[in-house]
């Protein structure tokens, strides 16, 4: 945002200002057996995808969530509490789904502030089996 040539950031922030976002992940999965957890594929079952996003800085201004999974991975929804705002958007390659970016909170993020995210994926029944690479990282 653009007013007079100074953005907003600009008049809010002294020229110190350091926001420092923080992504800790983990996986849900459906399933576990000897204590390993897994996705049966075929099995209709969907996995979860646990975010926390903290800041340890100053104010973080129109901080984002950015997703990045392979093409048999497909975005379901999100769940947060209601008082937390998530507007995302499907990020695409060409006509490819890739992931997703979302806006996280209204204007900003305060310093030490945490939010919690879940997003509910589901994985194409015909995938192959190995390992699911999802990758997760935020902007400010």
């Amino acid at each position: 945002m653009l007013t007079n040539g100074r953005s907003l950031l600009d008049t809010v922030c002294f020229s110190n200002c350091s926001a420092n976002l923080q992504v800790l992940a983990y996986l849900e999965l459906p399933h576990t057996h000897a204590n390993l957890s897994y996705l049966a594929l075929g099995s209709g079952k969907n996995i979860l995808l646990n975010v926390l996003l903290a800041n340890a800085g100053d104010e973080a201004f129109f901080p984002k969530v950015h997703l990045r999974f392979p093409s048999s991975v497909f975005f379901v929804k999100v769940q947060v509490a209601e008082d937390v705002h998530v507007m995302g958007e499907a990020a695409e390659e060409g006509e490819l789904t890739v992931g997703l970016d979302c806006s996280v909170g209204n204007l900003y993020l305060q310093s030490l502030a945490k939010i919690h995210i879940n997003f509910l994926l589901d994985v194409n029944h015909s995938s192959n089996a190995g390992d699911l690479t999802i990758m997760i990282n935020a902007t400010w």
